[in-house]
């Protein structure tokens, strides 16, 4: 089964909450907007009252326990809606479609797998979704959210990397005693090997190998990054000891260098910071009655949670 994973909000965690999310120029029929496209409160209440319905079938809900699960419900799918709403916007704007036909499809090898149209909204009602939000919103999003991986894949571009050694030691005054013996003419590697307390490298003479830029704590990076290539420098403090670097090599990466996991791995990174940019700076605007967009987390919060009456 196929569902839109809940954005990345933990890679924004600590930035301000912007409250322009929460605002009055909504109709009453209208629970949310962004920018010109509108999301009616019908778009959010049919989703809640299926999957409820399902869950009481399904579980027997009480009537207190049934009005608990109301509010986040709607909050939720409501956040699932401006989310995909972001993204139809962003592929757009990329130019990206989806074939509608792949989309029935999909659904139709859910269904498939599921036994029947019922059993998969049984299992879609136990994560609190509605088989319909998941045909006609989840699915084709998650088809969009593909089809921008495919084109951010395309779009790496080369990059610079330094290659470094070093030599860790627990105090700045063993750092002192390496970078005397450096300058007195010892041999970094051999050196790197005697007294270095990092096991990943010391075996291969302090070698880091390549890296690019923020790939190391602060202010070895910061270190990595300022050094002239050759030069010595040191002490550099950080939470693992006290380091004396050097800078041996500057290349340039480029897809075909990359490992078929590291080629993943950067794919990943760049189209996480793609939708977390545009959640961010998306024009969202909720009805009080449902709560407060936080684009920060990508959600619909309780507006009580930041100060707000809803």
């Amino acid at each position: 089964m196929r569902l839109v994973p809940r954005p990345l909000s933990a890679a924004l965690a600590g930035a301000a909450l912007l409250l322009a999310g929460c605002g009055s120029d909504l109709s009453a029929s209208e629970a949310a907007a962004v920018g010109d496209t509108t999301i009616s409160r019908t778009q959010v209440e049919e989703p809640v009252r299926d999957a409820l319905n399902h869950l009481d079938r399904l579980d027997g809900l009480g009537a207190e326990e049934r009005a608990a699960i109301v509010d986040p419900l709607q909050r939720q799918i409501l956040s699932l809606l401006i989310q995909a709403t972001v993204i139809e916007q962003l592929a757009e704007e990329r130019g990206i479609e989806i074939d509608p036909g792949l989309v029935e499809e999909l659904f139709q090898a859910d269904v498939e797998a599921s036994g029947s149209e019922d059993a998969l909204a049984d299992a879609l009602a136990q994560q609190q979704l509605s088989l319909g939000l998941y045909r006609d919103v989840l699915l084709p999003v998650q088809r969009l959210v593909e089809r921008l991986r495919e084109q951010v894949a395309d779009d790496i571009e080369p990059s610079e990397a330094r290659q470094a050694r070093h030599i860790l030691v627990e105090t700045e005054t063993e750092a002192e005693d390496v970078l005397a013996e450096l300058d007195a003419g010892a041999d970094f590697g051999e050196l790197a090997e005697e007294r270095s307390t990092d096991p990943g490298s010391a075996a291969r003479g302090g070698d880091l190998g390549p890296a690019q830029r923020g790939a190391y704590v602060g202010p070895f990076d910061e270190a990595v990054w300022g050094a002239n290539i050759g030069e010595i420098v040191g002490p550099v403090e950080t939470q693992f000891g006290f380091h004396v670097l050097e800078v041996t090599d500057e290349v340039t990466i480029t897809v075909d260098d990359l490992s078929e996991q590291e080629r993943r791995d950067r794919v990943t990174q760049l189209l996480n910071q793609l939708l977390e940019e545009s959640f961010s700076e998306a024009e969202v605007t909720v009805s009080e009655r449902f709560g407060v967009w936080d684009p920060v987390a990508a959600e619909v919060r309780p507006g009580d949670e930041v100060g707000s009456s809803r």
